[in-house]
């Protein structure tokens, strides 16, 4: 009997997601199945075995270790080709626990990612967290060398505050206001 807490995949290698397995009939286990990055309606008999017409899709349970998926569906994600990702679930079992959506080409399109956010074999379509955005407004006090050479001080978040810390009054070039967007992780 196929049991909706257990994970599988079809024995013709597709990942699986079943929703339930009582809804009655010749065909009790509901799911879905995912065909060509999108998820696929479909339904077996309470022994996993498919319907005459899809004979590659019998359900083969997949023993897992269930660790927690490397995603973390409170973060923001893109796809490494830059499309927006929503992601619902990290715990969806199998070969691909991470489910979602791609928006691509004006509407949302069912997605699964591997645990770590690999989308095999759709390389472009692997996940990639977009790290927080910041303004950064600093003022810096820039000094030169007796050389001649130019070096930066500290940053400071007003303009009074650099010219109170001046380092070297006589040797201060400079006061200069800096303001750029950076990424969190950026340059390191």
């Amino acid at each position: 009997m196929i049991d909706k807490n257990k994970t599988y995949v079809t024995s013709g290698g597709l990942a699986v997601n079943i929703y339930r397995t009582d809804a009655g009939g010749e065909f009790p286990v509901h799911g879905a199945l995912l065909v060509d990055q999108r998820w696929t309606q479909a339904a077996w008999r309470a022994d996993g075995t498919p319907a005459p017409f899809a004979p590659r899709q019998a359900l083969i349970e997949v023993k897992t270790n269930k660790e927690p998926a490397m995603i973390d569906k409170t973060k923001t994600y893109t796809t490494c080709d830059g499309l927006p990702v929503q992601i619902y679930r990290t715990d969806g079992g199998g070969i691909h626990p991470v489910h979602g959506a791609v928006f691509i080409d004006g509407c949302w399109l069912m997605a699964a990612w591997q645990a770590d956010g690999k989308s095999f074999p759709f390389v472009t379509r692997d996940l990639v967290e977009v790290k927080p955005k910041r303004t950064l407004d600093v003022h810096l006090n820039v000094y030169s060398t007796n050389d001649g050479v130019l070096t930066v001080g500290s940053g400071y978040p007003t303009r009074a505050a650099a010219i109170t810390n001046a380092i070297r009054v006589g040797g201060r070039f400079a006061c200069v206001r800096l303001t750029q967007e950076v990424t969190e992780g950026e340059g390191l």
